[in-house]
């Protein structure tokens, strides 16, 4: 990791993210992965995402790997194109609004935890009941985590046309592996974009300077651009999120606390 320039790393938790990318980026705007529908089917029909599990051994790990779980209703091959190609968005500010949950923080840290299948003691049941019922009942399935969904990637090439870019570079969550790709590769007539048998977890453009990233048990992403790209194309006219202020941290919806964070002014 020591080798990856900061302009493609993924912040730390110690300091606040426009520190850390002071000398890099201007912007930093937080991207919500969405809740989305795919026509004909529901996760009742066509289960999708990972699978968590309580195996906690390096044992029980090794075998998973070998022999991955499977449910019955698995969702059919292919099946992240089709989301790709005829997903619908479906916004947390509407989920939120549908099963009455008036604190959007709140509402946010509920739904993460839910999607990541967090241990931890409160984990907002009474939410997750509603967002369990109105899910199922609507056919929504959960925000993808850990990496580009693909029910974004249309809008992302939407947006990095508003910024004139042609190409940019993907990586792999580690930053080992990347590949090059047209922003015309993020069209919602083309596949998913893919590196093989890798995630997708980053984007980068060089002119102007952008970089996506999203990290490991996330339900969302981040967009670092410089002034002149927030002046070209306003990542909020395109994503639901927020902006991150001087004292955001990636963990932003953790409490200041939750670790231990570094001095105001000494940045890492």
């Amino acid at each position: 990791m020591g080798n990856i320039p900061r302009r493609i790393m993924e912040a730390p938790l110690h300091t606040p993210m426009l520190e850390w990318w002071a000398k890099e980026y201007d912007h930093v705007f937080i991207i919500l992965s969405p809740f989305f529908r795919v026509d004909g089917y529901s996760p009742e029909t066509a289960a999708f995402g990972p699978v968590h599990v309580d195996s906690a051994t390096v044992d029980d790990v090794l075998d998973l790997i070998k022999n991955p779980v499977t449910r019955p209703n698995e969702a059919p091959d292919g099946f992240e194109d089709m989301i790709k190609n005829s997903g619908e968005v479906v916004t947390w500010k509407e989920v939120r609004s549908a099963i009455g949950v008036e604190d959007h923080r709140t509402f946010c840290l509920a739904c993460w935890l839910w999607v990541v299948a967090s241990s931890r003691a409160n984990k907002y049941p009474d939410i997750v009941e509603k967002l369990d019922v109105y899910c199922r009942k609507h056919g929504i399935y959960k925000p993808e985590e850990d990496q580009l969904p693909a029910v974004l990637e249309p809008i992302v090439g939407a947006y990095l046309t508003a910024l004139g870019i042609d190409d940019v570079t993907v990586y792999s969550e580690f930053r080992e592996k990347h590949m090059t790709v047209p922003v015309t590769a993020f069209s919602s007539e083309q596949p998913t974009i893919a590196i093989p048998r890798e995630k997708t977890c980053a984007i980068v453009a060089g002119e102007p300077k952008v970089l996506f990233y999203w990290g490991y048990d996330e339900t969302y992403g981040f967009i670092c651009i410089s002034e002149g790209a927030r002046l070209l194309a306003d990542p909020a006219d395109f994503f639901e999120g927020q902006y991150a202020g001087v004292d955001t941290y990636c963990d932003w919806l953790n409490p200041v606390d939750f670790f231990e964070r570094n001095p105001t002014g000494r940045t890492i």
